[in-house]
């Protein structure tokens, strides 16, 4: 678990810190265009960038830590053995779902690097991107993974 919980705050530290850069890169943005007449021409590449980062490899953090919008009103009102099936469902469904995704992000990322796309601004390979996307959504079907498992001892208490 030590390993685990050394992933977990490394992921927190790198999500953390690309929402800093966005403020940072937009607030130095603004300043610079205030008081001398010029933006960053990288700046809302930057931003994309780490939107992009931040959302797909948030998407894990959000699910570990139930931080999630979930309609659960009527799953709510079963009995307990009843919910962790339900959750069970939910859970498998989420992480087929996700590595699916993953697996075509995947798919694209290849595309993208046999074309050789880059930014605009900063030249960067378009892949950096599109990685992030796979990755995270791998990682948010991994997270729904050991959440079934959770689950599926707590129906054996």
């Amino acid at each position: 678990m030590k390993k685990l919980e050394l992933l977990y705050k490394i992921e927190e530290t790198l999500l953390a810190s690309s929402i800093c850069i966005i403020a940072l890169v937009l607030i130095g943005n603004v300043l610079s265009r205030i008081f001398t007449g010029y933006t960053w021409y990288f700046a809302e590449e930057v931003c994309q960038t780490m939107v992009i980062f931040s959302s797909f490899m948030g998407l894990a953090y959000v699910a570990r830590n139930n931080k999630h919008i979930s309609m659960s009103a009527i799953v709510d009102m079963l009995p307990k053995k009843i919910k962790i099936i339900f959750a069970n469902i939910i859970d498998i469904t989420t992480a087929l779902v996700c590595f699916y995704m993953s697996y075509l992000s995947v798919l694209y990322t290849i595309r993208v690097t046999e074309l050789g796309r880059v930014t605009p601004a900063l030249q960067l390979p378009y892949y950096v991107n599109t990685s992030t996307v796979a990755l995270g959504l791998f990682l948010c079907g991994v997270t729904y993974i050991i959440k079934f498992l959770e689950n599926v001892s707590d129906i054996k208490e």
